[in-house]
């Protein structure tokens, strides 16, 4: 699909390609596109046959469902399914990528220094948004803060420049030290930009660090790991992705 994005006159006649890497990117792009319908489809469901007239989840597709536009009329069927299909795309590589990352370099740090920072608290058995701890818990905690103007400038350079700039993270900003997140200054949070900012800034960065959160801490709080790598693997596709993480 990002082939086709780019190539745009190609679109009209991919179907036409013998090439199996059209032929079945499409049909995955139908597929993924067949799930965020039958979500939208079984919510809307749910939600009129239930005898109150409310649906019991709460969460993303149900605010969707309950949301008005500036007129007061409810979203039409085919922007959920939009919605919920951005959804889908927003953390289906981020979420498992950064994951994967986290978990390695972990590991790789020096034994008994990181892991009880990284899981839940003693005694707990799910990581809760509201009792946030350790490194995950920083990246969860909601400050408010004022951007210098110049983030405007910063907004259009190299993120992966901001992110390795000494004089923004220190000397040892090459090395792997997640204790820098325990006492992050005002700079600090406005450099970093993973999901950049603003009304384009990304719609699924709330939910991606709760999902992270939500696996590394009780993975580490459960399990004891060991690493099989000695050193992180990656290739560059639509962005950076790791390869894999080999542990036990």
């Amino acid at each position: 699909m990002s082939t086709l994005g780019l190539l745009l006159q190609l679109r009209p006649f991919a179907k036409y390609l013998l090439d199996s890497f059209f032929t079945r990117g499409l049909q995955s792009a139908r597929d993924l596109h067949g799930i965020a319908v039958g979500a939208v489809d079984r919510r809307l469901k749910a939600t009129d046959e239930a005898c109150d007239g409310r649906h019991t989840r709460h969460d993303t597709l149900e605010m969707l469902v309950n949301a008005k536009d500036p007129q007061g009329m409810s979203i039409l069927r085919e922007e959920l399914t939009s919605e919920a299909l951005t959804q889908l795309i927003t953390r289906s590589d981020m979420v498992p990528n950064t994951s994967c990352a986290i978990i390695y370099w972990i590991l790789h740090g020096t034994p008994g220094t990181i892991v009880p920072k990284a899981a839940i608290p003693e005694g707990e058995f799910v990581a809760r948004h509201e009792q946030p701890s350790g490194y995950l818990g920083e990246s969860l905690k909601t400050q408010g803060y004022s951007m210098a103007k110049s983030i405007i400038l910063r907004e259009q350079g190299s993120s992966f420049a901001i992110h390795h700039d000494a004089e923004v993270w220190g000397d040892d900003v090459e090395e792997f030290n997640p204790d820098r997140w325990l006492n992050l200054t005002p700079r600090h949070k406005v450099c970093f930009n993973p999901f950049s900012y603003g009304p384009r800034a990304c719609v699924g960065q709330n939910v991606a660090h709760m999902e992270v959160a939500l696996i590394v801490g009780p993975a580490f709080h459960r399990y004891v790991f060991r690493l099989y790598q000695t050193k992180p693997e990656s290739h560059e596709g639509f962005y950076k992705k790791p390869d894999e993480c080999l542990v036990e």
